[in-house]
């Protein structure tokens, strides 16, 4: 599969550098200006949420969140034992917050 990305990528490259040089330079730097942009949009979002489950797990909320969800993941995961059981639950709560 990538091989034949790869390939595919390279065969458009080649045509549009050759058909219009221009437009190559062009789209190049807008792609990379979207990457740069798109990045620190994702960083900053990912800092918020962390801050945002810092803030719930120092409360305790992932952890009332947890106590409430354990008989979901006593049904899921029967065969598991009590102490993975609720460390399902906390990443469950975690994630679901």
């Amino acid at each position: 599969m990538n091989l034949i990305f790869a390939v595919i990528f390279t065969v458009s490259a080649g045509i549009m550098l050759f058909t219009e040089p221009n437009a190559a330079l062009s789209a190049m730097t807008d792609g990379a200006a979207k990457a740069v942009t798109l990045s620190i949009t994702l960083t900053a979002v990912y800092a918020v949420w962390s801050g945002v489950t810092e803030t719930a797990e120092r409360a305790g909320i992932t952890e009332k969140f947890s106590n409430f969800i354990s008989p979901a993941v006593d049904l899921l995961f029967k065969k598991q034992p009590k102490p993975v059981k609720e460390q399902l639950s906390l990443n469950l709560a975690a994630n679901l917050f």
